[in-house]
């Protein structure tokens, strides 16, 4: 493996650390105190708020287990290249613990994920890696079409035979998202990185030369590789139906490093696209470019000279796939994909990378949103609007005393809102009974054109465009009869439907497929 040195001149090194401090990094300790700020700040919103406007929180603790092929473990496409070419098959095990709530008005999100991995090679060349995740999370609707999220991570990783790729890396973001118009969402984030390699230290070179000539030696000790970097983005998503949607994104990023070779800026554009292409599968891909453009020539340092390669500009083009099928409730089964290619003025830099993987994710255990029934008793406490087996079919509810028109979508109607039109109550709420066989379903309602999040459902995952839909599963016992699974238990149905259920269209019930 050829010696890459990264040496400059050493009276330009000197300027440019004069000008910018050795401060404008801010140290992972500093960071880590940020990031813990930031997560006591969004704990303190949480439980001041519990009190009156939250509910309890949902809490999650599941488990995955995957294996692969990694052709092209030991890359880096934003520092070294290609280290060595080592190809390697892997087998990963994460347990991960979610808390999530919301507020009864479901304007406010919070969630706070932990995540444990460990990683085993197929040969003893490369050990073991571990590594631990905490991701914050605090999401505000400032309107009907205005939402601000902001997040905050902290990620450790440590490799047992090769600690030079150890990271420590703490991250602060914010988002804000504007919806012009059902079908669309207009995003702008930002997102700051701090990036420490604890194995990989160096003595900077702060010689240089003075106004009079002579050349000053300020000494200040063994470092650890740092980087900060800084991510602007705007981002255009489009919904192409109601479980197909495409997005672009636009960002900028720049990097500065305690090792000045290592100094960068550059965009990056992104295109993802995804969608349900069956009740229980969903589809992803991605294609990105960025370019890399160093502030600093390529230098190797020899014997008696430096050997200058030139400046050092990276292209590359990165593609990818996930795919995912729900076996039930609790499991699912997945595969995803990758491959890099990347260019470079300096040849060195210049490898391909491809890595592929397949596994089952489970949820072991779990505690649905309960509403705190005795937070507030000045509150007045709705009923349920879950969804329940009234015989007949399954009757859906929803409270929009305001609304014009409201319809049900999902799997079982193509979601498609014309097919799925919902009845007013005398009460001011809308009902529907829909006859759906076992297995599970997805669904979420449309009030007046708008896409609202199903309260009360069993479960819930994310559309993709910044909301959630609802997810029902449906038993049948030996009989015939269906339920509702809620927690894992299958719910018997209301004994007898009301005589005045809903009809839509002329209709008793909507028939799904």
């Amino acid at each position: 493996m050829e010696d890459r040195s990264r040496g400059v001149a050493t009276s330009r090194r000197w300027v440019r650390q004069q000008e910018r401090g050795l401060e404008s990094l801010r140290p992972p300790r500093q960071s880590s105190y940020a990031f813990f700020s930031l997560l006591f700040l969004l704990a303190a919103i949480f439980i001041s708020s519990a009190s009156s406007a939250w509910a309890f929180p949902h809490l999650t603790f599941s488990a995955s287990f995957s294996a692969g092929h990694d052709d092209q473990v030991l890359a880096e496409p934003e520092r070294r290249g290609l280290i060595e070419a080592v190809a390697e098959d892997f087998g990963v095990a994460t347990g991960r613990l979610s808390l999530r709530s919301r507020g009864f008005g479901n304007s406010d999100r919070f969630s706070l994920v932990g995540e444990l991995s460990g990683t085993r090679y197929n040969s003893s060349s490369l050990g073991e890696d571990t590594g631990a995740k905490l991701l914050g999370s605090y999401r505000a609707r400032l309107s009907d079409r205005v939402v601000f999220d902001g997040n905050a991570a902290w990620w450790q990783f440590r490799r047992e035979a090769l600690s030079d790729f150890n990271v420590n890396m703490n991250r602060l973001g914010a988002r804000v998202a504007w919806a012009p118009s059902s079908p669309w969402l207009v995003s702008v984030a930002t997102r700051q990185n701090w990036i420490e390699f604890p194995d990989r230290v160096f003595e900077p070179d702060t010689s240089g030369v003075g106004g009079d000539g002579e050349v000053t030696v300020n000494p200040i000790g063994l470092q650890s590789e740092q980087d900060s970097q800084f991510d602007l983005a705007f981002s255009v998503l489009r919904r192409l139906g109601a479980s197909a949607y495409v997005m672009t994104e636009l960002s900028h990023r720049w990097s500065n490093s305690n090792e000045e070779p290592f100094d960068f800026s550059g965009p990056v554009a992104q295109l993802r696209a995804g969608n349900r292409i069956a009740t229980n599968t969903s589809f992803s891909a991605y294609v990105a470019y960025s370019k890399r453009n160093f502030d600093l020539p390529y230098v190797i340092d020899g014997a008696q000279s430096q050997l200058v390669l030139g400046d050092r500009d990276d292209k590359t083009w990165q593609f990818g796939f996930s795919v995912e099928r729900s076996l039930n409730q609790r499991m699912k089964v997945f595969a995803d994909g990758s491959w890099l290619d990347q260019t470079s003025s300096i040849e060195t830099f210049e490898f391909d990378h491809a890595r592929f993987s397949m596994g089952v994710s489970m949820d072991l255990w779990s505690v649905g949103e309960v509403r705190n029934r005795s937070m507030d008793t000045a509150r007045p406490v709705r009923p349920t609007l879950a969804p329940v087996s009234v015989g007949k079919g399954i009757r859906f509810r929803l409270d929009a005393p305001a609304a014009r028109v409201v319809s049900i979508v999902g799997d079982f109607n193509g979601w498609n809102p014309s097919r799925g039109e919902m009845r007013r109550r005398d009460t001011g709420g809308w009902e529907t009974i829909i006859s759906l066989s076992p297995g599970i379903w997805r669904y979420a309602f449309v009030v007046d054109g708008t896409w609202v999040r199903p309260p009360d459902a069993p479960r819930y995952e994310s559309d993709g465009f910044g909301g959630e839909n609802g997810i029902l599963e449906i038993f049948q016992d030996e009989a015939g009869v269906p339920g509702v699974v809620t927690e894992g238990r299958w719910e018997r149905p209301i004994e007898q439907a009301k005589a005045e259920e809903p009809s839509v269209g002329g209709q008793d019930r909507i028939d799904g497929p």
